[in-house]
């Protein structure tokens, strides 16, 4: 679920630990708080929109994610895992592997940033595109948070955007 967004096997970990995604969710809850997040509040563990709920909708301000993403990345399976542009994997119907949707770390993407090591992306309509984005840059851990980009490559793009943060 970190390289690629699988939101699948998000929900099959989550029922796993918790007995369900609404119990899960409950659990995000409870350690957002604990990490001092003000603006989040979780429905389910992917972060998808609710096609049958539309009001229960998984929320996160830019600051709640940054704080987020530094948390994440003290984790050194975590920060790996963020960075890894594609990984083998195959089970009984996907056979293809794992392919970050974080062009900031993949070498053959166009908006490759070779200091980015990760975080995560996001996109739905109501969002647009999104990035958490983490790169190393004079000996510094950097954060950038690009919420509602429009654009899916380039410049205008939230990797093109985050990159620009990062590098200034």
């Amino acid at each position: 679920a970190m390289i690629q967004s699988a939101n699948d096997a998000a929900t099959a970990i989550a029922e796993d630990i918790a007995g369900s995604t609404e119990a899960f969710a409950d659990m995000m809850d409870a350690r957002a708080e604990q990490l001092g997040l003000t603006k989040t509040t979780f429905y389910d563990p992917h972060g998808l929109p609710n096609a049958k709920d539309p009001e229960r909708v998984d929320a996160m301000s830019a600051r709640d994610l940054a704080t987020l993403g530094i948390e994440l990345m003290k984790y050194p399976l975590m920060r790996q895992y963020a960075k890894t542009a594609t990984f083998p994997f195959e089970n009984g119907t996907f056979t293809a592997g794992l392919t970050n949707p974080n062009h900031l770390v993949n070498p053959g993407k166009r908006d490759y940033m070779p200091a980015a090591t990760g975080i995560k992306t996001g996109y739905s309509a109501p969002a647009g595109f999104c990035i958490t984005a983490s790169a190393e840059k004079g000996g510094r851990q950097l954060v950038a948070v690009v919420m509602g980009a429009t654009k899916r490559y380039g410049p205008q793009s939230s990797f093109g955007i985050a990159a620009r943060l990062m590098n200034e």
